[in-house]
């Protein structure tokens, strides 16, 4: 629990970086109840975070660009997806599923990074800091 907060903290609440903590919980739970749940939230969570990033980017570009942004953004998730399947077979098969999941972990984590310019709070939030 230590952890997540570490986690939150420094990465200023950025829910991907939570999800990059999550998958290497995932991979390095020795417990059966410990893993499903933390695949069945992984699972749910990444589809929360999808249409999170999806919303946040539409509202950050100008309403003439929505469309463009949505039509990029979509393929782009979904690609990306495939081609990290794509790459986990032949990952697994040279190394373990423990390894596997310690990467992927480590990309999400570098995308929170990368993702950390995006302001995550609602329009509320930002009225209130202002």
């Amino acid at each position: 629990m230590a952890l997540l907060y570490y986690v939150m903290e420094t990465s200023g609440n950025n829910p991907v970086a939570v999800f990059a903590l999550s998958i290497v919980v995932e991979a390095l739970s020795v417990w059966l109840i410990v893993t499903a749940a933390m695949r069945f939230f992984t699972g749910v969570g990444l589809a929360f975070l999808e249409i999170v990033i999806g919303m946040r980017m539409i509202t950050l570009v100008e309403e003439a660009y929505v469309g463009r942004v949505n039509g990029t953004i979509a393929p782009l998730l979904v690609g990306l997806m495939m081609l990290g399947s794509f790459v986990a077979g032949p990952l697994m098969q040279l190394t373990a599923l423990i390894y596997v999941f310690v990467i992927a972990g480590a990309v999400v984590l570098v995308a929170a990074w990368g993702s950390s310019r995006i302001n995550w709070a609602s329009g509320a939030e930002r009225a209130l800091e202002h």
